[in-house]
């Protein structure tokens, strides 16, 4: 699992600290300076940065409007992958099947 670090933009975050520490508590972060004067939490996350803003965008029911009114909402760093970076998986495609056996032997 990567450890990611999420800082929140003041603005938005104001008013919003006990719904905003209940979400990131379910998903097991922490605060990362308990005076909170950075706005930031750490967390795992099995996934990309990207996945992880989507998913904090719907948990924390981030709308367009907060978008257009605050600009960017959080910032997402990694601080540390398991093993490097994540492999490209490659996708083998076959163009030609090998012929069965029994087709191999007649010709």
């Amino acid at each position: 699992m990567t450890l990611y670090r999420v800082e929140f933009a003041k603005d938005w975050i104001m008013g919003r600290w006990g719904f905003t520490d209940r979400v990131l508590s379910e998903m097991r972060g922490r605060v990362t300076e308990p005076s909170r004067l950075e706005n930031a939490w750490v967390l795992t996350f099995n996934g990309t940065a990207s996945d992880l803003g989507d998913l904090l965008s719907e948990r924390l029911n981030i709308q367009r409007a907060d978008l257009r009114r605050f600009g960017n909402i959080f910032e997402i760093t990694i601080l540390s992958e398991p093993h490097g970076p994540e492999p490209r998986r490659r996708r083998s495609r076959v163009l030609d099947p090998p012929a069965p056996p029994w087709e191999r032997q007649q010709r």
